[in-house]
Formats: C-alpha cells, sequence, structure tokens
C-alpha cells in the first residue's frame, strides 16, 4: 500500500463533462490531506472554507471531518443530510477505492 498509487478522475456532477481533473495520489494518503492538500487546490477552492464528506458507495459509510470539529463552519448542517459522519483523520484513500473503475462521491 505505501507504495501504490492511484490516478483519479474527479468531475463535477451537474456540469459538462469538461469540467474535471486527472491527479495522482498515494493509496495511502489520508482522506483529509487529500481534501485539504489536493482537491481543494486541483479544483481552484479556497482552503479550509467549506467542510465536506467522502461517501463510500459500497456501503453508504459517511466519512469526514465529523461535525465535532470547529474547522469547517458548515459541518454544523452534516446531521441534516448524514444520520452518522465518522473521522477521516486516519482512513486512507485505498478504504475506499481498491480496483480500476472503483469510485467514491466526494461533496
Amino acid at each position: 500500500l505505501r507504495f501504490k498509487r492511484f490516478r483519479i478522475k474527479i468531475s463535477l456532477r451537474g456540469l459538462p463533462d469538461d469540467c474535471y481533473r486527472i491527479i495522482e495520489v498515494p493509496a495511502a494518503i489520508k482522506l483529509h490531506v487529500l481534501h485539504d492538500q489536493v482537491l481543494v487546490p486541483a479544483m481552484g477552492w479556497a482552503r479550509a472554507y467549506h467542510g465536506y464528506v467522502f461517501i463510500d458507495v459500497k456501503d453508504g459509510a459517511v466519512l469526514g471531518p465529523g461535525m465535532a470539529v470547529g474547522q469547517y463552519i458548515d459541518m454544523m448542517h452534516a446531521s441534516m443530510h448524514f444520520y452518522r459522519v465518522m473521522q477521516d483523520e486516519e482512513i486512507p484513500l485505498a478504504a475506499l477505492i481498491r480496483n480500476v473503475g472503483d469510485f467514491c462521491l466526494y461533496v
């Protein structure tokens, strides 16, 4: 896992297919690092501004900074959308995607 890498395509739902980024990241990258240091800058968004969650489409698990973390003010609304948000600090991307064609949702 330490040397495995993923090439992933990030696309925005509801926008034309030409709005996407392709990035390469280590499989072991933690989800909170993927969000803050890779996805947000790759898309040109402001860091530490909005909350986020990753959703495992295989089992419906919702992973993110959690509702108790004060870094993202809009995480207070997560309980209106998700039953529970599991802390993502120690979860690697490889826990969500393993094979070519696998995907997860990033909200």
